[in-house]
């Protein structure tokens, strides 16, 4: 008799060691999605950001830039003063589902949640002068890097006009 409890005490133990391993792991899971997607979120805000940072310093010294992109998603040229990052994120982190600046300078930022698709975009908007994106190749790409130049300077309407070339990798 005291030979069977101690196997009935081994597979109890036993079942409940696995019981608890199960739900540890259905536990985490969604601990470890929603740390992937904080991690795809923060790397195209550092992308966006990075890319500011490269284009305002083009603007005053002109020049070119290549940034590498590390971001899961694809990067669009939407018209010519704004560049949009996308990338999908699967869990329910907390994220506005309009349009949020995060910045305000002579560009700003803002991000939204549509649907499981992340979104940011870099906006110059007209103010002392007008900043114009174009690509002499696709406006849509997912690349390896991002080159940016300064392309030409002009008047246009009273209104110093930089053109800034960008090129997908």
């Amino acid at each position: 008799m005291k030979a069977q409890s101690e196997i009935l005490v081994f597979v109890l133990l036993f079942l409940l060691s696995i019981s608890l391993f199960t739900i540890t792991v259905f536990w985490s899971k969604d601990v470890f999605q929603q740390n992937i997607d904080m991690t795809k979120v923060s790397s195209a805000e550092k992308f966006v950001k990075d890319i500011d940072y490269a284009i305002k310093s083009l603007i005053k010294f002109g020049g070119y830039k290549e940034i590498d992109y590390k971001v899961d998603g694809p990067i669009t040229l939407i018209d010519s003063k704004t560049i949009e990052v996308r990338t999908v994120i699967s869990s329910e982190i907390s994220l506005p589902m309009y349009w949020n600046n995060i910045s305000s300078d002579y560009s700003y930022m803002r991000e939204m949640l549509d649907g499981d698709v992340f979104r940011i975009q870099l906006i110059y908007p007209e103010n002392g002068y007008k900043i114009n994106f174009f690509s002499d190749g696709p406006s849509l790409a997912k690349p390896k890097s991002v080159k940016i130049e300064k392309n030409s300077t002009n008047i246009e309407n009273n209104k110093l006009t930089i053109k800034i070339r960008i090129t997908f990798i």
